[in-house]
């Protein structure tokens, strides 16, 4: 995903968490002129349960990558999973090249 806004968002669908995950773990790329959030929920967006969010700092460029790790809270079986961009400018935030829980 490139040019992610404040108030963007994608869901993906029964995502199977197997034995369980504890950690997020998002590769991005900042130019942005201030930090954003990804909050991750399960079962939607809007109606669903916030798990954890990880903070993200610019990277110095929108092609500089960089690994951004947070907690969540312990998340077992099949679940929709949203994540939600969250921060104070209308400016792009970030590019998302991946990500995968732990």
């Amino acid at each position: 995903m490139t040019e992610v806004h404040a108030g963007d968002w994608i869901e993906y669908s029964q995502v199977d968490f197997l034995g369980g995950a504890s950690n997020f773990q998002a590769r991005v790329a900042s130019a942005s002129s201030s930090d954003g959030t990804i909050e991750v929920y399960v079962d939607g967006c809007g109606s669903g349960t916030l798990v954890g969010s990880c903070a993200v700092s610019p990277t110095g460029g929108w092609q500089v990558w960089t690994d951004v790790t947070c907690s969540i809270d312990t998340t077992t079986g099949v679940h929709d999973v949203c994540l939600q961009f969250a921060g104070a400018l209308s400016e792009p935030l970030l590019n998302l090249n991946y990500f995968q829980f732990e």
